[in-house]
C-alpha cells in the first residue's frame, strides 16, 4: 500500500484558517475543506490530476513549484469563487503546501512572496506540519 506525505508550511496553515473565517457559518467546513485539499493532493500524486501551472521566478530555477486551482466544496461561485494552493512536490509520494489563496480575497499570486516562504521552509524544515496518508 502506498503511503504519501503532505507537509504543510507555517504560511499555508495560516492561509487556511483565513479561508475557514470566511464561512464561519458552514459547519465543519474545515473539516470537509481540508479533506478537500487532501484528496486532491493525492490525486496529483497518483497522477489522475494535472499538476497546474508551474510558478516562474526569474532569479530561481532550481525548484519548481506549481499553483493549482482547487474548487471549494459547496461553493457554486465557478473559478473566481476557488482556491490557489501553491506547492513543491520533491518526489512522487510528498508534496509541500506552501500558500493558499481564496481568488475572490486576492486576484494574483505574490511570486516572490511564495519564494520567500518556500525557501524559509527549506531552511526550517521542523517547521512544517506534517499528515502521512494511506
Amino acid at each position: 500500500m502506498l503511503k504519501f506525505e503532505l507537509l504543510l508550511t507555517v504560511q499555508f496553515v495560516h492561509d487556511f484558517i483565513e479561508v475557514v473565517k470566511t464561512r464561519r457559518k458552514e459547519k465543519r467546513f474545515k473539516h470537509i475543506l481540508m479533506n478537500h485539499i487532501k484528496d486532491y493532493c493525492k490525486s496529483i500524486m497518483l497522477g489522475t490530476k494535472p499538476k497546474g501551472d508551474p510558478i516562474t521566478d526569474t532569479h530561481q530555477t532550481e525548484y519548481l513549484l506549481y499553483k493549482v486551482r482547487i474548487n471549494i466544496p459547496g461553493s457554486t461561485e465557478g473559478k473566481s469563487g476557488g482556491l490557489r494552493v501553491c506547492y513543491f512536490q520533491p518526489n512522487n509520494n510528498c508534496l509541500w503546501l506552501i500558500s493558499m489563496f481564496s481568488k475572490r480575497e486576492q486576484t494574483n499570486l505574490d511570486i516572490p512572496e511564495t519564494f520567500r516562504v518556500f525557501h524559509y521552509a527549506l531552511d526550517q524544515p521542523n517547521q512544517l506540519m506534517t499528515f502521512e496518508m494511506i
